[in-house]
Order: C-alpha cells, then sequence, then structure tokens
C-alpha cells in the first residue's frame, strides 16, 4: 500500500533494538541499501549476497597448479609492511576488512564475506609479520588465483583454498586463502603464505611445517602447509627436469665429438670427424650436434677458433656466422631425408661458408 503511495521505506527513531534512541530505516527493496565503506561493490542490481558454486575436478587442480608456477607475482607488497605497528593482530585485520566494506566480490565466488569471524579465524592459526603484511595481497589472490584446493569438512560445508604467488620486498612467496561456505554463507577462513626459498630447503631437511607461521598442524586440523607445497612440489619437479634437459643436450653433444668436451659447436665436430676419415651419419648426431650449436656459441669459442685458424678466418664474428650457416645446412640435409652423407659431402657443405 505505502508502495503503491509512492514510498520507498521508512525512517523511524529506534527506542527498542538499541540502549540508545537512533534513527533506523525499513526499506522495500533490497537494492536501495549500500554500504558507504565499500571500496568494490557489485554491479548487481541486487546487492545482497550472492554465492557462486563452482566444481573443481582433480585434472581441473592439477592444470591450475601447473598454471600457478608459471605465474609471476601478482602483488607485490613492500618490505616495510614487515615492520611491527604496535597495533594488535585483530584490529589490523579488522580494519582491513572494514576498508573493503566487509565483502569481496568474485566472478568465480560470488560475494565472500570479511566478518570479525575471519579476523578472530585468521588470529586463531597463526600470526607472523609475513601474515599480517600480506593481507593486502587477499583479494587479488581471491580474483586472480587458481583453486588448487576443494574439499567438504562436514555435511553441508566446503573449504576451497584459491592460491597465486606475491612477493613482500624481494622474498617469492606462494600465497593461499581458503574459503569455507555452506547453501547460505561464504566467507574467509584464513590465510597464509610459504616461502619459496625456505619451503625448500624444509622439503630437502624434512621438515614438516613449512608455513611462515608457528602454529602446529595436524590431522584433525585442514594444513594449509601441505596444501601450499604440492605447488612448490611442481615447481621443483620442473625446474629439476628443465635442468637434466639442458645436461643431457649437453652430454649428447659431448659424446658425438672427438674434440674437447668444453667445444660442441657442428663446426668443430664436422671438420674434426672429417679430419678422422669418419663416414658422418645424421640422425641423432646431427641433431644434437645442431642444437648444441645452438644454444653453446659462446661457451665454444675455443672450437670455433681452431676451426676458423684451419680455413683462414680470422675474425671470430665471421667464424660465429659461418658455424650457424653450417648449422642450416645440415637441418637441411637432414630434412631432406639424406641419413647418410660421405665426408666429402660433408666437407664441401662446411667449407663453402668459408669461401
Amino acid at each position: 500500500m505505502l508502495v503503491d503511495k509512492g514510498y520507498d521505506g521508512i525512517k523511524y527513531s529506534n527506542t527498542h533494538e538499541t540502549q540508545k534512541p537512533t534513527t533506523s530505516y525499513i526499506v522495500f527493496d533490497s537494492n536501495q541499501a549500500k554500504l558507504i565503506t565499500n571500496t568494490n561493490p557489485t554491479t548487481d542490481k541486487d546487492i545482497r549476497h550472492k554465492i557462486r558454486y563452482p566444481s573443481f575436478s582433480q585434472t581441473d587442480i592439477n592444470n591450475n597448479i601447473n598454471a600457478i608456477v608459471n605465474m609471476d607475482s601478482i602483488v607485490k607488497i613492500d618490505s616495510a609492511k614487515l615492520e611491527k605497528t604496535g597495533k594488535k593482530p585483530f584490529d589490523i585485520f579488522s580494519k582491513y576488512f572494514e576498508s573493503w566494506g566487509n565483502n569481496i566480490y568474485s566472478d568465480v565466488f560470488g560475494d565472500i564475506a570479511l566478518p570479525k569471524s575471519s579476523a578472530k579465524s585468521e588470529i586463531r592459526h597463526g600470526i607472523t609479520a609475513e601474515k599480517i603484511a600480506s593481507r593486502e595481497a587477499i583479494p587479488k589472490v581471491i580474483q586472480n588465483g587458481k583453486v588448487i584446493f576443494q574439499e567438504e569438512k562436514e555435511a553441508g560445508v566446503e573449504r576451497i583454498v584459491v592460491c597465486a604467488p606475491i612477493s613482500i620486498g624481494a622474498k617469492q612467496y606462494y600465497m593461499g586463502v581458503m574459503l569455507q561456505r555452506d547453501s547460505r554463507y561464504q566467507r574467509l577462513y584464513l590465510h597464509n603464505v610459504l616461502s619459496i626459498e625456505i619451503a625448500k630447503e624444509a622439503i630437502s631437511s624434512s621438515k614438516e611445517n613449512l608455513l611462515t607461521t608457528g602454529a602446529l598442524e595436524d590431522e584433525n586440523h585442514l594444513s594449509m602447509s601441505s596444501i601450499l607445497k604440492k605447488v612448490l612440489n611442481v615447481k621443483m619437479s620442473q625446474q629439476k627436469s628443465d635442468e637434466n634437459s639442458s645436461e643431457d643436450i649437453r652430454h649428447k653433444a659431448r659424446a658425438t665429438s672427438t674434440t674437447p668436451a668444453y667445444i660442441s659447436p657442428t663446426a668443430s665436430n664436422i671438420v674434426t670427424d672429417i679430419d678422422s676419415g669418419y663416414d658422418y651419419t645424421l640422425g641423432d648426431k646431427i641433431a644434437t650436434a645442431t642444437t648444441s650449436a645452438q644454444i653453446a656459441f659462446t661457451n665454444a669459442q675455443a672450437g670455433i677458433e681452431k676451426v676458423g685458424k684451419k680455413y683462414g678466418v680470422d675474425n671470430i664474428e665471421a667464424m660465429v656466422q659461418a658455424a650457424r650457416v653450417s648449422s642450416n645446412q645440415a637441418q637441411q640435409m637432414l630434412a631432406g631425408s639424406q641419413y647418410r652423407i660421405g665426408s666429402s659431402r660433408v666437407h664441401m657443405a662446411f667449407s663453402s661458408t668459408f669461401r
């Protein structure tokens, strides 16, 4: 009836719900009420909390972890933020959550509440300077990070961990933000950071707790350290694989030549084999020598100089270019399916580059 007459709400003096009389409002439409302190308001006409419920398979999570290890830091925090302020951690978190209107919106998860209970759970799970400083990254990690964990804690209650790399000063961290939700409510549960440098040392020494906090974790608590460690393990495995691949290429290149180990470019290998009367075989030998030539010019200048002197080339840049040309010609022969080439044809392919 009031709406039909053009009224959109009621303003009244409330003397029953508070100790002192205060002005209260009753709105007839939910989109009329907005927090003036919310710096990140939703664009939806309906401003009430909305929760989205995406689901992530193990394949999705594995792909997300692989994506995270190749990401750059999404937030860079000044190391000065690590300094003590004299303020209580609860007050620091509460004030920061209030600056966001006690709510963060994510396109993936919808509205995420930041109530005082979130500040309490942050404190309860341990506090360090890194954890306090990294609170500033919570919104960005939620909005731009990747899900690396999703599990039902109990009937109807689910926890999700969103992760992304951040930096505090010159140090790199993986940061995890845990959300807790049910069918009616979703809130920040806690966050934490794992120092990549310290964690690598901890893994090698079999230490269990890798977080920057001193809080202990056991089977009765959801272990953020073990969740974040999965990302670090993938990163370390990837780095080890890259190192092994590079070493394998160098090893194969050295094994295909009778020249000293530090001399691996194609030009040097071919001339050495010609001098020894070897019937040069295409395939793995030329392929690995070609790859080696492309990546080892700087380390193998001694070998290039040796070949250059043999053919009367004095300028080192000309020698490097000649080796590149020889490498390209070897690749062209390989592409032409010529499986075996006599010493004379290899000699001609190489020596023509020095004319």
